[in-house]
C-alpha cells in the first residue's frame, strides 16, 4: 500500500507551514515525547514537526538504542509513532534522534535522555495539592507543564532523609523555565526555587511531601517539558580545583550532596545548605586527546572551545548528572587564606601557573604578584562564567616599580571586561564574561593582577574562578554551524532547519578557526562521511583566516540518502602534525521578540551533524553560470589579444633595425676612451709610485729620522735631569753625613769627660759608651750611604749624559738629510700632476662623449628590451587568453557543477555572466546575491526573469567589498516566488488509481457481504429447521415411550399373571390329591396366561424395535445435527459481520483515501505560492596582490662603487594596462645603496633598474625589495619583490 495514503492530513498541514516559512518543503524534527526513559525500558515515542510525510524510520547517535516504527492490525505504520529499545548498558545522558525515509528527507535532532531511576509518566502533573500526582521517592517524573497552572506531586519521605527535587530542562531541549516550591502535608511552604529547578531538603519526620512546578512566566504546552527527579542520588555542585594537570592522574574534591562516603565539608551553597565533600582521583588527557570532548550532557557554546572531560558520580540510589573537570598545562595553585586584597598584600606566585581562587566574601578582591624577563609573553585569562558560575569578572595588569625612596609605584597595562567574538554569530556564540588578555613583558620586574566580580554583592562560597597565566602555546579549535537563509519579515534569524539539499542545491556550512595563542598555519579540513555524489570545498581554512564557508552539493547523479558527517582539521602545531575534531552547534529551538529584535534560542553542541539529500528531486531555481557569455568574452579576449601581440612583434621588428648605428657610435667613443684611459693609466702608475712608494718611502724614513731626533733630544733633557737629581741626592747624604759625624765626635767628647770623672756612677758612664757607640755607627752608615751615590748613580748618570749629547747631533745631522731628499721627490710628484691634470681634461672630453653615445645606445637598447618585453608578454597573455577560451568552450558545450574559479586583483571589479536554471512552475524574477564574505554582504543583489532575458551579472567590486588577497569560495542564493508542487503528477494519479482499487474492494466486499448474508439467513434456517425436527421426535419419542411403557406394564402385568397360573399350576399338578379337571383347568389356565404374556412381550418388542428405537435414533441423529449447524451459523455470522466490518472498513478507507486522492489532486492541480530562498552555485574567487607579477629578479651581483643595469619584465593580467612606478628599499643600515626609481609605461611590460653602490658600502648580501606602486580601479596598490644583492669587495689597490 502506498505509505502515502496512512497521512491524509499532510497538504493541509505542511503545505501551510511551507508557505508560512517561505522555504522549500524539509523534515523537520520540532518534538519527541516522551523525550527521556530508564535504561533496559522498552516504550512508545512520538513525533511532531512539519513535513514528516512517510518517515518511517527514527535513528540515535548511540546504537544502544535502537527504535521500529509502530504499525496497526494491518501491518501497516503508524505515522509518526515508534517502538523503542533502550538496552540495559545505554550510555546515561543525552543521545540525539532524527527522523527520515519519507517524503522530505532527513531531519534534524531533537535531544533523547536515558537515565537509571524509574520513569513514570505524570502528565500535567495534579490539579492541586489535594489532588497530586503520586510518585516514589527515586522515580523520575514526565510530563508537560501546563499554561497558566500550577502541577502538583506527592512523595512519602522519612525523618532525616536527604532529598532533592530536580528539574531538568536543557538536556531535553524544553523551553520550561522552572519554578519549584517544597510544602508539607499541612501546605506550610517549606523551600521554593523560583528560576533554578533544585530543591535541597532534609525531612524532620516521616510524612508526605508536595512538589508544586510551573513555568516561571506561567507558560506551557508540548514546548515546555520537564523531567522532575525525586531522588536521595548524588548531585555534584563543584569540583574543586576546576582543572588538574593534563596527563596526570589528579586528585581532586567533589562538594555536592548526598555523595556515597563523603563527609560534611566547611563549604555551603549561597542558600545556607551544608555540603558535603569526597576526594576522587581522576586520570587526565594528554596529546591530541586533550582536545576530544565527549558529550553525554547539556553543553552550553561558550564552553565548547574549553579542553575538559565529564565526571559522574554513581550510587545505589541513581548516578549524578556530569561535573566537568578541565585541565591545563600547570598544577593548580590555590589562593592563600591570608588577605590578598589590599595591594601591599598581593599573593605572590611563580609564572606560568594556574591559579584558583574564589570571588568569597562579597566584594572580595584578589590580587596576585609575579615576576617577569623582559620579552616574556603569557596569555591571562579568567574561567568563571565558563565553570558555570553567575559571575562577570573584571581583570586589571599592573607594573610594579620602585622609585628611589624605596616606595612602590604601580602603572596600569592592561584591563579587560569579556572575552568577545563575532566569529560565531548568534549560532555559535563563543563569547563570554570571561576577560583575557596578552601581555608581553617591557622590562624585567614585577607586575600585580588584580580580578574580582563585578557581580560579587552577595557571598557565595562556591563562586570559584581559574585564573591561567600561561606561556603561548598556539593550537586551533574547530567549530561549526549550518548557515540559514533569511528569515521571512518579523522573524527570528536563528531557528531550526531541516539539514535537507536537493540535487543542484549546496549546503553552507560555517566553520570556525578557534586559533588560540597567535596560532596563524593554514588548517586542512576532512569532512568523513559524505557519500561520493556530495562534493564539498574549501577543503582548507587558509593561514590566518578565522573562517570559512564549506559548501556540500549534491551533484546531478545524487539518489536520496541521510546520513551524519564530522570534520577534522589536521594542522602542525609546534611541529607536530595534529587533528582537531570539529564541534557542531545544533539548533534545538528559538523564539523572537518581534519588538525587541531579539531571538531567544537554545543551542547544544555535538560532535557529528545530520545531512540528507532528496536524490529524485531537483532544485527549483538554481544559479549557473552563462558558459556562451563566458565564452564569447573569451573569444574577444583572445582576439584583442591576438592584434596586440602582431604589433608588438612589427614594433619589436623596427625597433632591431634602428639599433645599429648608436651601438656602433657607442662602440667607437668608448674605444677613444679606452686609449686616453691607458695613457693616463701609465702617467697615474708613475704618479702612484712617487707618492705611494717612493714619496712615502722617503717620509716613512723622514719621520723615522725625526723620531730617532726626538727621542735622542728627550734622552739628552732625562739624562741632564736625572743627573741633576742624583747630584741633589749625593748633596742631600754627603750633607747627612756630615750631621752624623758631627754628633758622633759630641757623644765621644762627652763619653771621654764622663769617663774621666770619678764622681759619675757606672751606669751613667755606660750609658754615655753606648750613646758614643751608637752615634759612631751612624756616621759610618752615612758615610757609606753617600760613597754608594757617588759610584752607583752619580758616576753613571755623567757617563749616559755624554752619551746623548753624541746621539743627539747625529740624529739631527740624519734628519736634515731625509729631509732634503723629500723636498726633492715632491717636486718630482708635483710636476707629474700637472701632466696628470691635463690628460685627466681630455679624457673628461671624451667620456661625455661616450656618456652621449651610450645615452643613445642605451636608449635604444631600451627600447629594444621594452619591446622585447612587450613581445613576450603579449605573446604569453595571447597564450593565456588561448587556453582560457578553450576552458570556455569546453564548459559551453559540455557545462559541468563543478565548482569555478574566477580570478582578479585586489581592488579589481570581476563580472561574471550568469542565468537560471529554473522549473517552469519557478520561473519568476529571481533575486540573486553573493554570499560568502562578510565584504559582499553590500553588494546590490541583481534581478533575473528567465520569463524575460534570462542573463544578468555579478559584480564584484573589491574595493568597496574591501576584499584581501586569498582564495574565498563564494556561492549564490536565489530568492523567488513559485508554486511548488507538494505532490507529483505520478503521486496524484498513484492516489487516484489506489482509490480506485479501494472501491472495486469494496464492492467486491459487498457482494461478499451479501453472500455471506445469505448464507447465514440458510444456516440459520437449517438449525431452525433442525430444532423443530428435534422438538418433533422429542414429542413422537415421549409418545413412542409412553406407549411403550403401557405395553411394558400390560406385558409385565400378563407375565406376572402368567407365571402365578404356572406356579399354581405346577402346584395343582404336583398334588396328587387334586382332581384331574382341577388339574387340566389349572394346566389350560397357564397355558392361556403364557400365551397372552407372550403376546404383550412380542407387540411390546415390535414397538421397540419399529417405534422406539427410530424415534430414539431420530432424536439422537437430530441431537448431533444441531451443533453442526449452529457451527455453521456461528461461522457464517463470523463471515457476515467479517464482511461486515471489511466493508465498513473499506467504506471509512474509501472516504479516506478519495478524500487523500482529491487532496493530492487539488494540491497537484494548484501549487502553492511560495517564496524561497535557496543556496546554490559555489565558486572560488580568487584574488592576487595586484594586477601585475614582477618576474623574479633573482640574486643580482655588484662590486662596491660599481653600477648595475638590469631589465626588469612585468606580466600584465586582468585587463590592466596602466603605468607601474618602481622604486627600490634597500634594508635598513645598507650604506652607499641606491637606485634611480623607473617606470613601466602604460601598455609596457619593462623597463631598465639603474641600481648602484659606494666604495663604503660593506661586502654582503643585502635584503632588498623592489616597490611598485599603481592604480587599479582608482586605488592605490603596492606590489614588492625581494630580491637579494651581493655587493662584493673592491680589489685591495682600488680600495685604497
Amino acid at each position: 500500500m502506498n505509505p502515502m495514503l496512512r497521512i491524509c492530513f499532510f497538504s493541509l498541514v505542511s503545505i501551510f507551514i511551507s508557505d508560512v516559512l517561505g522555504q522549500l518543503p524539509s523534515t523537520r524534527f520540532d518534538r519527541l515525547y516522551p523525550p527521556s526513559a530508564m535504561r533496559g525500558t522498552e516504550l512508545e515515542v512520538k513525533v511532531s514537526g512539519v513535513d514528516l510525510e512517510g518517515v518511517k524510520w527514527m535513528n540515535f547517535s548511540h546504537e544502544a538504542l535502537k527504535a521500529e516504527p509502530k504499525k496497526n492490525e494491518d501491518g501497516e505504520i503508524v505515522a509518526n509513532v515508534f517502538l523503542l529499545k533502550v538496552a540495559g548498558d545505554a550510555p546515561i545522558g543525552i543521545h540525539k534522534a532524527w527522523v527520515g525515509g519519507g517524503k522530505f528527507g532527513a531531519s534534524n535532532y531533537r535531544s533523547f535522555v536515558v537515565g537509571d531511576l524509574p520513569v513514570v509518566e505524570a502528565g500535567s502533573g495534579g490539579s492541586s495539592m489535594e489532588k497530586p500526582f503520586d510518585m516514589e521517592l527515586g522515580q523520575t517524573a514526565l510530563g508537560k507543564a501546563p499554561a497558566g497552572k500550577y502541577g502538583w506531586f506527592k512523595f512519602a519521605a522519612k525523618k532525616g532523609q536527604r532529598i532533592l527535587a530536580e528539574v531538568s530542562t536543557k538536556d531535553i531541549d524544553s523551553q520550561l523555565m522552572p519554578s519549584i516550591a517544597l510544602y508539607n502535608s499541612s501546605g506550610l511552604q517549606l523551600d521554593n526555587d523560583s528560576q533554578g529547578g533544585l530543591l535541597d531538603f532534609t525531612a524532620k519526620s516521616d510524612g508526605d511531601f508536595f512538589v508544586r512546578l510551573n513555568d516561571f512566566l506561567y507558560k506551557g504546552g508540548d514546548d515546555y517539558v520537564y523531567r522532575l527527579s525525586v531522588t536521595m542520588r548524588a548531585r555534584i555542585d563543584m569540583v574543586y580545583p576546576p582543572l588538574g594537570k593534563a596527563g596526570t592522574n589528579a586528585k581532586f574534591t567533589i562538594y555536592g550532596r548526598n555523595l556515597p562516603g563523603g563527609q560534611p565539608s566547611e563549604w555551603k551553597t549561597k542558600k545556607g545548605k551544608r555540603l558535603e565533600k569526597k576526594e576522587i582521583q581522576v586520570q587526565l588527557p594528554i596529546g591530541d586527546s586533550r582536545a576530544k570532548l565527549k558529550l553525554t550532557d547539556y553543553l552550553d557554546p561558550r564552553r565548547a572551545a574549553l579542553d575538559h572531560l565529564e565526571y559522574r558520580l554513581s550510587s545505589p540510589q541513581g548516578t549524578s548528572a556530569a561535573a566537568f573537570i578541565g585541565y591545563g598545562s600547570e598544577n593548580p595553585i590555590f589562593e592563600t587564606d591570608s588577605d590578598n586584597d589590599l595591594p601591599g598584600k598581593a599573593q605572590r606566585v611563580n609564572v606560568p601557573c594556574e591559579f584558583v581562587g574564589k570571588f568569597y566574601p562579597s566584594a572580595d578582591k584578589d590580587r596576585i604578584r609575579f615576576s617577569a624577563k623582559k620579552g616574556d609573553t603569557f596569555r591571562i585569562e579568567v574561567v568563571s562564567e565558563r565553570l558555570g558560575r553567575p559571575s562577570h569578572a573584571f581583570l586589571l595588569l599592573e607594573q610594579l616599580t620602585k622609585k628611589a625612596d624605596g616606595n612602590e609605584t604601580a602603572k596600569e597595562i592592561g584591563k579587560s571586561l569579556e572575552t568577545a567574538s563575532t566569529l560565531g554569530g548568534q549560532l555559535f556564540d563563543i563569547s563570554t564574561r570571561d576577560p583575557s588578555l596578552r601581555f608581553e613583558a617591557s622590562s624585567d620586574g614585577d607586575y600585580r593582577i588584580l580580578v574580582y566580580d563585578l557581580f560579587n554583592s552577595s557571598p557565595d562560597p562556591l563562586n570559584v574562578y581559574r585564573l591561567s597565566i600561561r606561556k603561548e602555546s598556539p593550537d586551533f579549535r574547530l567549530a561549526a554551524y549550518g548557515m540559514l537563509p533569511p528569515p521571512a519579515p518579523n522573524s527570528s534569524p536563528v531557528f531550526v532547519k531541516s539539514p535537507t539539499i536537493r540535487k543542484g542545491e549546496a549546503f553552507p556550512l560555517k566553520v570556525l578557526a578557534l586559533r588560540r595563542d597567535g596560532f596563524k598555519d593554514a588548517i586542512d579540513l576532512e569532512v568523513v562521511g559524505l557519500p561520493d555524489f556530495v562534493s564539498y570545498s574549501p577543503k582548507r581554512i587558509p593561514e590566518g583566516v578565522d573562517s570559512v564557508t564549506v559548501l556540500f552539493q549534491a551533484s546531478d547523479k545524487s539518489t536520496d540518502w541521510n546520513g551524519l558527517f564530522s570534520i577534522a582539521g589536521q594542522s602542525k602545531v609546534s611541529g607536530k602534525d595534529v587533528r582537531r575534531d570539529c564541534r557542531f552547534a545544533d539548533v534545538c529551538w528559538s523564539s523572537y521578540n518581534t519588538q525587541a529584535k531579539i531571538a531567544v534560542s537554545h543551542i547544544q553542541v555535538v560532535e557529528k551533524a545530520p545531512l540528507a539529500v532528496v536524490g529524485r528531486e531537483n532544485t527549483p531555481v538554481r544559479v549557473v553560470f552563462d558558459d556562451v557569455k563566458l565564452a564569447e568574452t573569451a573569444q574577444k579576449a583572445v582576439e584583442s589579444a591576438e592584434k596586440a601581440s602582431q604589433e608588438a612583434n612589427k614594433k619589436l621588428m623596427d625597433v632591431q633595425a634602428k639599433l645599429k648605428a648608436p651601438v656602433d657610435a657607442e662602440s667607437k667613443a668608448k674605444q677613444e676612451l679606452s686609449t686616453k684611459t691607458k695613457e693616463l693609466e701609465d702617467k697615474e702608475k708613475v704618479r702612484a709610485d712617487l707618492a705611494d712608494n717612493q714619496i712615502k718611502a722617503a717620509k716613512e724614513k723622514l719621520a723615522q729620522a725625526k723620531s730617532t731626533l726626538t727621542k735622542a733630544d728627550a734622552e739628552s733633557k732625562k739624562t741632564a735631569a736625572d743627573q741633576k737629581t742624583i747630584t741633589a741626592e749625593v748633596a742631600k747624604a754627603k750633607a747627612s753625613f756630615d750631621s752624623a759625624e758631627k754628633v758622633a765626635k759630641t757623644a765621644e767628647t762627652l763619653f771621654t769627660t764622663v769617663q774621666k770623672d770619678a764622681n759619675k756612677p757606672e751606669p751613667e758612664k755606660q750609658k754615655a759608651k753606648q750613646d758614643a757607640d751608637a752615634k759612631r755607627k751612624a756616621a759610618a752608615v752615612a758615610k757609606m750611604a753617600h760613597e754608594q751615590l757617588i759610584n752607583a748613580k752619580l758616576n753613571p748618570a755623567k757617563q749616559r749624559m755624554t752619551a746623548a749629547a753624541k746621539a743627539l747631533t747625529e740624529a739631527k745631522t740624519k734628519s736634515d738629510t731625509v729631509g732634503k731628499e723629500l723636498a726633492k721627490l715632491e717636486a718630482d710628484l708635483k710636476k707629474s700632476a700637472q701632466g696628470i691634470t691635463s690628460l685627466t681634461a681630455a679624457v673628461k672630453q671624451v667620456e661625455k662623449k661616450v656618456i652621449t653615445a651610450e645615452t643613445a645606445a642605451d636608449k635604444a637598447r631600451a627600447e629594444l628590451a621594452s619591446a622585447k618585453a612587450a613581445q613576450a608578454g603579449r605573446k604569453t597573455e595571447l597564450e593565456s587568453r588561448k587556453v582560457e577560451l578553450a576552458e570556455a568552450n569546453k564548459l559551453k558545450d559540455t557545462p559541468s557543477s563543478d565548482s569555478r574559479v574566477f580570478e582578479t586583483a585586489v581592488s579589481g571589479i570581476i563580472k561574471i555572466p550568469v542565468k537560471l536554471d529554473s522549473t517552469d512552475d519557478f520561473k519568476a524574477q529571481t533575486k540573486i546575491k553573493i554570499y560568502g564574505h562578510l565584504g559582499f554582504s553590500k553588494v546590490k543583489e541583481i534581478n533575473i526573469d528567465p520569463k524575460k532575458k534570462n542573463e544578468g551579472v555579478l559584480e564584484l567590486n573589491l574595493a568597496s567589498a574591501k576584499i584581501p588577497a586569498g582564495e574565498f569560495p563564494l556561492f549564490c542564493s536565489a530568492q523567488v516566488k513559485g508554486k511548488y508542487k507538494m505532490v507529483s503528477e505520478d503521486e496524484a494519479k498513484k492516489a487516484t488509481e489506489d482509490a480506485k482499487k479501494v472501491d472495486e474492494q469494496l464492492k467486491v466486499a459487498k457482494v461478499k457481504s451479501t453472500e455471506t448474508k445469505k448464507e447465514f439467513d440458510e444456516a440459520k434456517k437449517k438449525l431452525d429447521q433442525d430444532k423443530a425436527a428435534q422438538k418433533s421426535a422429542e414429542s413422537e419419542l415421549a409418545k413412542v415411550k409412553t406407549d411403550s411403557a403401557k405395553a411394558k406394564t400390560a406385558y409385565d402385568s400378563a407375565e406376572a399373571q402368567a407365571k402365578k397360573a404356572e406356579e399354581e399350576a405346577k402346584g395343582i399338578l404336583a398334588d396328587a390329591a387334586k382332581p384331574q379337571p382341577e388339574k387340566d383347568t389349572a394346566q389350560k389356565n397357564s397355558v392361556v396366561k403364557r400365551k397372552a404374556a407372550n403376546d404383550l412381550k412380542l407387540a411390546l418388542d415390535k414397538l421397540a424395535a419399529e417405534r422406539l428405537k427410530p424415534a430414539e435414533q431420530k432424536l439422537a441423529d437430530l441431537i448431533k445435527s444441531i451443533p453442526l449447524s449452529q457451527k455453521i451459523l456461528a461461522e457464517a455470522e463470523q463471515k457476515q459481520k467479517d464482511s461486515a466490518a471489511e466493508s465498513a472498513k473499506l467504506e471509512a478507507k474509501k472516504k479516506k483515501v478519495d478524500a487523500f486522492a482529491k487532496t493530492l489532486n487539488d494540491a497537484f492541480k494548484k501549487p502553492k505560492d511560495l517564496t524561497v530562498t535557496l543556496f546554490t552555485n559555489p565558486f572560488t574567487l580568487k584574488v592576487r596582490n595586484a594586477p601585475v607579477e614582477v618576474k623574479p629578479l633573482g640574486a643580482l651581483t655588484v662590486k662596491a662603487g660599481d653600477k648595475l643595469s638590469l631589465d626588469v619584465a612585468i606580466t600584465r593580467l586582468f585587463g590592466f594596462s596602466d603605468q607601474v612606478s618602481f622604486k627600490v628599499l634597500p634594508p635598513k643600515g645598507a650604506k652607499g645603496i641606491s637606485a634611480k626609481a623607473f617606470n613601466v609605461v602604460k601598455d609596457g611590460y619593462g623597463a631598465t633598474l639603474e641600481l648602484s653602490s659606494s666604495t663604503a658600502t660593506a661586502a654582503g648580501d643585502y635584503e632588498c625589495e623592489l616597490q611598485g606602486t599603481l592604480r587599479f580601479n582608482n586605488q592605490n596598490v603596492t606590489i614588492k619583490e625581494s630580491f637579494v644583492l651581493k655587493v662584493e669587495a673592491l680589489p685591495e689597490n682600488k680600495a685604497g
